[in-house]
């Protein structure tokens, strides 16, 4: 072989949008990136008005692809959190409502000019959601008490039984939790990829999505006027929620069953490598994306809209968002998830009784708009807000072969909230059925309190000092 001088370069201090125009080069140059840097300037500012002497007639988008932003949005509702991970590209991290106390956050009421009857709501939903929560962890702690070993640090030992307790209550009082409830997350994405999503959320039937996605796509294009534009003011556009009337979507299902097709493209028995790497796998072996060639499968179930958000984060695959309380499932307009009434337990009365109101409430506001001539698209967008998170949606999801076997293993862990781990491994046993000879790690534990989940944080660690 004959020698060459291989070079690399790192240049993640640079400006996003001056890395996507210095990429655009490599296709239509063979300069070395080393030499164009010094040619423009060894700063991001230096190169960005070097570069305005070129004009990149790179007659392609990806080059949006080239550069990446990432943006941090603050007290912004669930509902609005959903919309924009609401795409298989999505990279980010929002509040969990698995981990966090969210008592002290403010709600988002789109209606309370109309209705603050529907504020109203909201309010004492949060009310109840602070009223039991330091009740269920009371009784949690009192049938899981605190069991010290010996060998290890007590204060490390409490402090991880602290946060278990705390988690487990707060997988169940969630439920309470409005989806107007304000939140965090981050969202890291390409240039290109930001700016087609932003577009398609302009069209979105919240006002407060349309208007979050405006004020978003305003600060990128003074941030980075070479990569967006202003959005237009006509958006033709009507936001895809999942649409439970489509043809062939099953509206008879009952809450904890999965029903589930598979297309088969090829045997796998076809070559002698690939079907060995499935059925001898260990646990730790990752299912390359290859895989999906051998099937897809199509999933349909109901579940809570608090645990859809979790099966929503799966980006390798499919996923539509459903409209909040805008369906009806099995014949009812509402249905609360039945896992959370069963755990409330003494205090299941006192919830249902609120339910039976906000749901009654929130059904004659809809009647009433709907005899008025209200677009009942953008009624129901909006009060999806009101509604908590323990509400029933439906969801379908396509996944590849690949993507079934890694979402089956990962959401049937012990860790995994007892409302989507059932769902996975309903998932797990369509996939055994399909596809018997494939290996298939499902963990099979029984439900409950899990002592590992309060080492499932972020600590900060204590340094020493000179």
């Amino acid at each position: 072989m004959n020698a060459v001088s291989q070079k690399v370069f790192i240049l993640d201090q640079m400006d996003p949008e001056v890395i996507a125009m210095l990429q655009a080069f490599y296709s239509r140059s063979d300069k070395s990136i080393g030499e164009r840097i010094a040619d423009l300037g060894n700063t991001s500012d230096k190169i960005k008005d070097g570069l305005r002497r070129y004009y990149l007639g790179y007659g392609h988008a990806s080059i949006g692809d080239c550069g990446d932003t990432t943006l941090f949005l603050e007290n912004v509702s669930m509902v609005a959190a959903k919309a924009i991970q609401d795409d298989p590209l999505y990279n980010g991290q929002e509040t969990s409502t698995r981990y966090f106390d969210f008592e002290h956050r403010a709600c988002l009421s789109p209606l309370h000019a109309e209705s603050p009857e529907l504020t109203k709501l909201q309010d004492d939903l949060v009310a109840l959601y602070s009223k039991l929560r330091p009740l269920v962890l009371d009784r949690i702690r009192t049938e899981n008490p605190l069991k010290i070993n010996p060998q290890e640090d007590e204060g490390s030992q409490r402090k991880r039984w602290e946060n278990a307790t705390n988690a487990r209550a707060f997988d169940i009082v969630r439920s309470l939790l409005p989806a107007g409830m304000t939140t965090q997350l981050s969202w890291k994405g390409s240039l290109r990829r930001i700016g087609e999503r932003l577009r398609v959320l302009a069209s979105h039937p919240c006002t407060e999505v349309s208007a979050l996605a405006s004020s978003v796509n305003a600060q990128l294009v003074e941030r980075y006027p070479n990569s967006f534009k202003p959005l237009s003011s006509e958006v033709p556009l009507v936001y895809p929620f999942y649409d439970l009337d489509s043809p062939g979507t099953d509206k008879n299902i009952s809450i904890g069953e999965v029903h589930t097709s598979f297309v088969q493209f090829r045997e796998l028995n076809d070559n002698q490598y690939f079907k060995p790497y499935l059925v001898n796998r260990k646990r730790t072996d990752v299912v390359p994306n290859f895989f999906n060639f051998y099937g897809q499968f199509h999933f349909e179930f109901l579940l809570d809209y608090g645990s859809f958000r979790d099966i929503q984060r799966h980006r390798n695959g499919l996923c539509p968002l459903p409209m909040l309380g805008a369906y009806s499932i099995n014949g009812e307009s509402n249905l609360f998830h039945p896992w959370y009434l069963e755990q409330l337990g003494e205090y299941r009365d006192e919830v249902e009784g609120l339910l039976n109101r906000i749901y009654g409430t929130l059904d004659e506001f809809s009647l009433d708009c709907a005899s008025q001539g209200y677009d009942m698209y953008d009624v129901h967008a909006q009060l999806q807000y009101y509604y908590p998170l323990g509400t029933v949606v439906p969801v379908t999801t396509v996944y590849g072969l690949a993507e079934a076997i890694y979402v089956t293993e990962l959401r049937t862990a012990a860790t995994v909230h007892p409302t989507l781990r059932q769902i996975a491994r309903a998932m797990a046993r369509s996939v055994n059925e399909f596809l018997p000879e494939v290996a298939l790690y499902v963990d099979n534990s029984p439900d409950g309190f899990v002592l590992r989940r309060g080492s499932q944080t972020i600590l900060e660690r204590e340094v020493e000092h000179a």
